[in-house]
């Protein structure tokens, strides 16, 4: 059984190495908020089991937790993993991400999966957010618009059996760009400069989907980017090394790299949702404000400036 990340390239594309390799296996994808629970329930006591994990990992005490019928490898990259570092069958390497430390893991058992080295390479580029290869950028693009099942069936085959893009995925591609312009270019129209409870400097705004690029226009100049989206209630982080968005999303219960991170509030609180109304303006207040109690370090939104 495989477990790996919902709604994220690099899980995609362990769930599609997974069931290269293991066509028997039962591959599923989880939001990493969720990980605990799935560790915990999926097997009953004493009963047997085999489960690997990629790109999402529990925390110690769930892990510990399982008993000894059920062997369990994780592998991830995250920063937050490291706490599972020296257990048993956890491998954690930030230095690739998830899919493409699956990809190394497996590629020795089975050589078939060597032609899909540029694949992982690919997610690997965009995933850290090297973007060397902009290639990358495209890849996700169509991954976020089309799906996995989209991507599953493009890639059943390896990168080198298949036309690097069709005439179809091109002029989507050309559309979702001018799409994402438009959508960088309100959102930094809109942001708001604030100061978070340690007295950083962060540039906010409210966007849906592309929050790293957006993000990575948002940070500059500032200590981080914070965003919001209005349809899940997500923060998503971004940085440029001044502040390890890591630690500073796990104290909210998400997680992520020192770079880019995010988390889900479980209830917004009074004090986010000023400070959230400020920015979303006439486009509503943020989900699950109503009847949520305070919660410490909020940025704080500095009255009548605007973003720069």
């Amino acid at each position: 059984m495989v477990w790996t990340h919902e709604g994220c390239l690099d899980g995609a594309t362990a769930g599609l190495l997974a069931r290269k390799a293991w066509p028997e296996a039962q591959v599923h994808y989880v939001e990493p908020a969720r990980v605990d629970q799935v560790v915990r329930q999926t097997f009953a006591p004493g009963e047997e089991g085999r489960m690997t994990l990629v790109d999402v990992a529990p925390s110690p005490e769930a892990l510990a937790a399982l008993g000894p019928e059920v062997k369990v490898e994780v592998i991830d990259h995250h920063e937050t993993a490291r706490r599972l570092s020296g257990m048993p069958g956890v491998l954690v390497d930030e230095r690739r991400c998830g899919s493409y430390l699956l990809w190394e893991r497996l590629v020795g058992e089975h050589p078939e999966l060597e032609a899909y080295e540029p694949l992982v390479r690919w997610v690997d580029d965009r995933d850290r957010w090297v973007r060397a290869d902009p290639i990358s950028d495209e890849l996700s693009l169509l991954y976020d618009t089309l799906g996995r099942h989209w991507y599953h069936l493009r890639f059943s085959r390896p990168p080198d059996e298949v036309p690097p893009w069709t005439p179809e995925e091109k002029a989507i591609l050309a559309n979702l760009r001018d799409r994402a312009q438009r959508r960088r270019t309100r959102a930094l129209e809109r942001a708001v400069e604030v100061v978070d409870r340690e007295g950083r400097r962060v540039r906010a705004a409210v966007i849906s989907g592309d929050a790293s690029d957006t993000g990575h226009l948002l940070a500059e100049g500032y200590d981080y980017a914070l965003m919001l989206n209005p349809g899940t209630g997500a923060v998503s982080l971004r940085g440029t090394g001044k502040v390890n968005l890591a630690a500073l999303a796990e104290r909210y219960g998400g997680g992520g790299h020192p770079n880019a991170a995010g988390f889900v509030p479980r209830r917004l609180s009074e004090h986010y949702a000023r400070f959230f109304e400020a920015i979303l303006g006439d486009e509503g207040g943020p989900p699950g404000a109503e009847g949520s109690e305070p919660a410490d370090g909020a940025p704080a939104a500095r009255a009548g400036e605007g973003g720069r």
